[in-house]
């Protein structure tokens, strides 16, 4: 099995040029002279080979662009809960301070209760 997988075993029908100018646009070498050559006999530029490229591959580059607008909608709900809990704990956490605060106050000042039932009648003036 592993003879099947020397290379020069493997038989192939693409011509050394044709490979060479493949792996010349793999490394992003654009000014490689073979590439450079191929380019001009065929009327190429690298606007034109982007372009057809683009344009064979637009239906997976819809599908992987969708797949991103849906993680992102994904995350963006996932750090929504994620504040919303902080948030929460965060304002209970707030609220026992100020609550704590509030009764050292209290204790610190005597507060007397106001008795709601005693008359408003001012003393000595009778009706």
């Amino acid at each position: 099995m592993g003879d099947l997988l020397k290379a020069d075993r493997l038989e192939t029908k693409i011509s050394k040029t044709t490979s060479h100018i493949t792996q010349a646009l793999l490394d992003g070498n654009m000014d490689d002279p073979v590439v450079v050559k191929g380019m001009e006999h065929h009327n190429y530029t690298l606007e034109i080979l982007t372009q057809e490229a683009m344009s064979r591959r637009r239906e997976h580059i819809s599908k992987v662009d969708e797949q991103i607008a849906l993680r992102i909608k994904t995350l963006n709900g996932l750090q929504s809960s994620y504040e919303a809990l902080v948030n929460r704990k965060v304002h209970v956490e707030r609220m026992q301070m100020q609550n704590e605060l509030l009764r050292r106050d209290l204790e610190a000042v005597d507060v007397q209760a106001i008795d709601h039932d005693k008359s408003t009648k001012t003393p000595g003036k009778s009706a």
